[in-house]
């Protein structure tokens, strides 16, 4: 009888952790990986919604909008809902360590800068905050890069990496990205590298289609 029970509690038990990983899959749209080649700019149909607060944020926190549009492209390819596990040292559902959303924000990171960097009283900003709040993820993501940049001196290079890898990181060199190219190759390069590719085909993309700045 015993036995059975017990079986019947580790069923359920299993049951329920598939039920959770599915859901925690359909949060994960994409993992960043693939080649540089493969990464178009963000469209006027897939950026309209987002280009109001992209304008709004980077003009408040002192920030060129091109380089913002570039650094979402590369982290997201301009979809919100994107999670990626990259950071997590742990095998378990370790969720502080994921990254959210449009700017790929760690949810410590969030909270630690809105709190201690922005003043903000707010309560706790959780992953799915990050997540499915584009204007909060893109408030975050510009204030957090105009920090960088600031405290990098205007060196835009070094405020990207600073932005990925955070200030101690950077100078410390870890912010380089291998990435696979459509040759087969491996590249590594610094993560500025990576984005201004992005920044760079953004501005091709709206002289191309005219699109203003204003």
């Amino acid at each position: 009888m015993k036995k059975t029970i017990l079986i019947v509690v580790l069923t359920l038990f299993v049951s329920v952790c598939h039920a959770q990983m599915d859901t925690l899959a359909r949060y994960i749209k994409r993992v960043h990986d693939t080649s540089v080649s493969g990464i178009e700019p963000i469209t006027e149909k897939r950026s309209i919604e987002y280009s109001t607060y992209i304008k709004r944020y980077a003009a408040e926190y002192g920030n060129d909008r091109d380089i913002i549009v570039g650094l979402i492209e590369w982290e997201s390819d301009g979809f919100r809902n994107t999670v990626d596990k990259k950071g997590s040292r742990s095998k378990v559902l370790h969720t502080s360590q994921w990254c959210w959303g449009l700017g790929k924000l760690k949810v410590s990171t969030a909270n630690d800068f809105a709190r201690n960097f922005l003043g903000w009283n707010c309560e706790w900003i959780t992953g799915r905050d990050l997540l499915y709040d584009y204007r909060l993820n893109i408030e975050l993501t510009s204030a957090y890069y105009g920090w960088c940049y600031d405290i990098k001196n205007g060196n835009i290079e070094r405020a990207l990496n600073a932005y990925r890898a955070g200030p101690t990181g950077e100078r410390r060199g870890n912010y380089m990205i291998k990435i696979r190219m459509p040759d087969g190759k491996v590249e590594t390069k610094p993560y500025s590298y990576w984005v201004m590719t992005c920044v760079d085909k953004w501005k091709r993309y709206k002289v191309k289609y005219g699109l203003d700045d204003e």
